[in-house]
């Protein structure tokens, strides 16, 4: 029987009575803002023209109030591209490449000895290098290889809808010459890799795809798809440079920090924030290698060795076809671009701070986004710009002279006023479920709570009042707000006092709260028929869990599970059960045959993988093998688990 599509797909009630901009207007006329459209129709993106007139709240709201007009839009866009916004993400990487190629001719000097001719920068950049061999000193072969995995990005070879990491595992690799005899060392205590991924036939490529994606209303940015065999391997280096990152204060899977001293920086002056413009794209091979030239040689073999020498780029409307040979030394994409730019500004920002006798406790860096005490910022925004970065100076604040609100810091998504934060929220596109506007609106709730005490009380009555409005556009049953802030946004999202949930009591006499909400859930294959459609697992009252085929599988459907192999989904989980760690149990489905998968969604993600029972399989035994044809038997009770060479 058909399947019916979850509510969250459903359009919403009244879609016409909300478009984005216009509820952008709305949100602003209450904040009592005046927008000024006299130059014709309403904004389409970008900042809203106007101002607030007779302000009579705390000055950290005036600010909260204009910079909200100033972002709000600033990422809606169309859901097409275009060949304008083509071309000019590529006159940016263009610009980059220009700036690397500088960079390149003036560090290929400091490679034979030569030194800037400021003493303050070269005594940093100096400090900055020894820092980075310091750092990365007790890195091998056997940490890096820990760390190795597939993702679910798009390669140079494969769009995304077919790059997770069962279909990269399943189909045939591309790399690089270099990554390709990489391997081989990587995985040489490996018998996982060693005998099956780093024998198989790779693709050779050495270029990479150029793609454009979205960034903002105005701007495509350019990013780089890999070869898979490159990223597996950049991957590990990626794990362990982020291992070594985090015991010198650099969580990189963590921003708190940054907003934590932004935060600090805005009601002191103690600290400064940082920003880059194209960070990705302005790492210059010379300067990297450096940087680099003190850290084993083992990292640097998979730094150099993974990257692509250049890359192509094939237009999607209209436009010619390029390639380059790199300057950069990497681009967004490669899994290692975000350590190698976090490293050298981490070193670069604590040798500034040494150098001039400030705190480097207070340093603290997220990729391009750096904090670093007043004293400091001067000499460090030298010495990164002598290293090819450029300095962002809409983004990145020094001041230290108080305005009435107070000074403003911005870092990793945090915006602070004073004492005071004034983050913006965003509005990126056009609400068409009623998930979206579940999102809409709760963005706004957050705003309203975070800004609202520095708002005139006329105003935040006006924003509470848009606010009850905007929740009528749904239907009656889901009107009502059903979660605190902090749960998600699978309903409207209110005080606690509002959302009244029901109490419910479970057999270990632990009392919780249950409300009903709305998810983004996706059907997931549980196989292939013998026609080659994919099955999902249907529930029948009567008949209990029935495997059946899908009544008219969709073209995206049958493309997502093209090309799976038993021994790539098993490979896939059993990694994914190797990351999580002891115990490493394994149980799956009896496998009839060759054709069985289990447990591949539909739409390609990585919502994949094996339950963990109480008893089960070992992984361990299993993993020494996976390389050639490994099996474990057991009884009725256990499942069956065979991987088959390739």
């Amino acid at each position: 029987m058909p399947l019916e599509l979850p509510s969250p797909y459903r359009a919403f009630s009244d879609r016409s009575a909300l478009s984005a901009v216009q509820h952008g207007l709305n949100v602003l006329v209450a904040a009592g803002f005046t927008p000024d459209l006299t130059q014709g129709q309403g904004p389409i993106g970008g900042a809203i023209p106007g101002k607030c007139y007779a302000w009579s709240g705390h000055p950290a709201g005036l600010v909260a109030v204009e910079y909200l007009a100033e972002q709000m839009l600033s990422k809606l866009a169309p859901t097409e591209g275009s060949q304008e916004l083509e071309e000019a993400a590529l006159l940016k990487f263009d610009l980059a490449e220009q700036i690397c190629a500088n960079t390149n001719r003036r560090f290929a000097t400091y490679l034979l000895g030569h030194r800037p001719e400021d003493r303050d920068v070269s005594a940093v950049l100096v400090s900055a290098r020894e820092k980075i061999g310091r750092l990365y000193a007790g890195l091998s072969m056997v940490d890096i290889a820990a760390g190795c995995t597939f993702t679910s990005g798009a390669s140079n070879i494969s769009a995304r809808a077919v790059s997770t990491p069962v279909h990269k595992y399943s189909l045939m690799k591309g790399a690089t010459i270099d990554a390709s005899t990489l391997s081989r060392r990587v995985f040489q205590h490996d018998p996982s890799f060693g005998g099956g991924i780093c024998q198989e036939l790779h693709l050779i490529s050495e270029s990479n795809r150029v793609l454009c994606v979205r960034k903002k209303y105005d701007a495509d940015r350019t990013i780089g798809a890999e070869a898979s065999l490159n990223v597996l391997l950049q991957k590990g280096a990626h794990a362990a440079m982020r291992r070594c990152l985090k015991m010198v204060g650099c969580n990189l899977d963590d921003q708190r920090t940054n907003q934590d001293l932004a935060r600090l920086g805005a009601a002191t002056g103690l600290v400064c924030t940082v920003d880059k413009k194209m960070a990705s794209d302005t790492s210059a091979f010379n300067a990297v290698e450096w940087f680099f030239t003190l850290v084993p040689k083992c990292l640097w073999d998979v730094l150099e060795g993974t990257r692509h020498p250049s890359g192509t780029f094939a237009s999607h409307h209209g436009g010619s076809n390029r390639s380059w040979e790199y300057e950069k030394f990497s681009s967004m994409g490669n899994a290692i671009t975000f350590e190698v730019e976090t490293s050298i500004f981490w070193a670069v920002a604590v040798a500034a701070c040494e150098k001039v006798g400030a705190d480097s406790r207070f340093v603290s860096v997220y990729g391009d986004d750096v904090v670093i005490p007043t004293r400091a910022v001067d000499l460090y925004i030298r010495a990164i710009t002598e290293a090819g970065y450029v300095i962002n100076t809409d983004k990145t604040h020094t001041e230290v002279d108080a305005q009435d609100a107070g000074l403003f810091r911005e870092s990793c998504g945090k915006h602070y006023s004073g004492h005071h934060e004034v983050t913006p929220f965003y509005v990126k596109k056009e609400p068409e479920t009623i998930l979206e506007v579940f999102h809409l609106v709760n963005n706004l709730y957050r705003w309203i709570t975070r800004v609202g005490k520095l708002l005139p009380e006329r105003n935040l009555a006006a924003l509470w009042s848009y606010w009850e409005h905007l929740r009528t556009l749904v239907e009656p049953k889901w009107r009502q707000p059903r979660i605190p802030d902090g749960k998600g946004d699978g309903a409207f999202v209110g005080p606690f006092d509002a959302c009244t949930p029901p109490t419910r009591r479970r057999k270990s006499q632990v009392e919780g709260y249950t409300v009903e909400v709305l998810t983004a859930s996706i059907d997931t294959a549980c196989g292939i028929s013998e026609t080659g459609d994919p099955m999902i697992w249907v529930r029948d009252r009567k008949k209990g869990n029935q495997l059946r085929p899908l009544s008219r599988p969709r073209k995206e459907d049958r493309k997502s599970v093209e090309g799976i192999s038993l021994r790539g989904f098993l490979l896939a989980s059993l990694e994914r059960l190797e990351r999580r760690g002891p115990p490493w149990y394994v149980k799956t489905r009896r496998i009839e045959s060759m054709r069985y998968i289990a447990h591949v969604p539909l739409t390609a993600s990585e919502t994949f993988g094996i339950a963990l029972p109480e008893r089960g399989v070992r992984v361990g035994s299993v993993l020494l093998h996976l390389g050639r044809e490994a099996w474990a038997e057991t009884d009725e009770n256990y499942a069956l688990v065979q991987v088959f060479g390739s």
